[in-house]
């Protein structure tokens, strides 16, 4: 859905569509998706369900930008208990080798 040419858009007088892209109603046949204007369906109406839409989209991005946040958080964690584990091990063995030194 997007604009054909900009003169249609200016020049055009009749409400027949509007934009999920933008939310603009679009004066004209062909440059948006076409509403039927049969149809009990009010502009509110349309405006509400790209709300919807747009919440929708907004809070799928956010779980996924979690679910990144989480594995790195996770990686870094492991990471510190690899790296903690490792350090007590070294302690541990570089004690064992003092006492058996002295």
């Amino acid at each position: 859905m997007e604009n054909k040419s900009r003169e249609c858009y200016i020049g055009c007088t009749t409400i027949v569509g509007v934009s999920l892209r933008d939310e603009r109603f679009h004066e004209g046949i062909g440059c948006y998706e076409e509403i039927d204007n049969e149809s009990e369906v009010g502009f509110a109406d349309i405006r509400k369900k790209i709300a919807e839409i747009k919440i929708m989209i907004f809070l799928s991005g956010e779980a996924e930008r979690r679910k990144e946040q989480d594995k790195k958080r996770n990686r870094r964690q492991g990471l510190k208990k690899r790296r903690w584990k490792h350090e007590m091990e070294t302690r541990n063995q570089r004690e064992e080798k003092k006492k058996k030194l002295s």
